[in-house]
């Protein structure tokens, strides 16, 4: 049996609002793609800067070695003790700076992560109690639609009992007056035949 058209609209209506709530979540998380990846590509860009300087750095250290091998032993001691000086500042920065760049990808991506998953869980949450409410309204729709079925077969079985009752008593009147027609018309075919009998014997 066929639900009533309300109830399949309205099943209609919230599975359009789920589709559109997932499309929502999945609009999110596609922005939210976006937005790391751009951060991926900003970080690329610095550690690409950074080991360019470094190859500068290198370049220049080299040039700087080169001129020391032509100086005096004390000039290239001061010159390798001033690199070494700078050195250590260029890998004490570089580490700071590379440990800054990590923290921040990772506090960035333990946020979005987590507004994704508050997103789903609201949109489970959501999704669940309308489902609960569509499936306790067809459970009500059914059993109303049960009940009035119920109803109706009970009052056609009454009406057809009435109808058939009524049909068999007009039957048995018809057949009584029939049968009543019957009987008067053999008496009336008895007396002639009677009265010729009566009269041959007197002759």
């Amino acid at each position: 049996m066929s639900l009533p058209k309300d109830i399949v609209r309205s099943r209609k209506e919230r599975k359009n609002s789920a589709e559109k709530r997932t499309s929502i979540i999945s609009d999110q998380t596609a922005e939210n793609s976006k937005r790391l990846k751009k951060t991926h590509n900003t970080n690329v860009d610095k550690t690409k800067k950074i080991k360019q300087k470094l190859a500068t750095f290198k370049s220049k250290l080299n040039r700087d070695n080169s001129k020391l091998l032509k100086n005096d032993h004390e000039a290239t001691k001061n010159m390798e003790l001033k690199t070494n000086k700078e050195l250590v500042t260029f890998r004490s920065n570089l580490s700071s700076d590379g440990s800054k760049l990590l923290e921040n990808i990772h506090n960035t991506i333990v946020e979005k992560t987590k507004n994704i998953k508050e997103d789903l869980a609201t949109f489970r949450a959501n999704l669940s109690t309308e489902v609960s409410e569509l499936l306790k309204n067809d459970h009500e729709a059914t059993k109303n639609m049960a009940l009035k079925t119920r109803n109706e077969l009970s009052s056609f079985a009454s009406n057809l009992k009435q109808t058939v009752g009524d049909m068999l008593m007009q039957f048995a009147d018809d057949l009584a007056v029939a049968r009543s027609s019957w009987n008067k018309a053999s008496s009336q075919k008895e007396v002639p035949q009677k009265s010729k009998k009566s009269k041959k014997r007197k002759n």
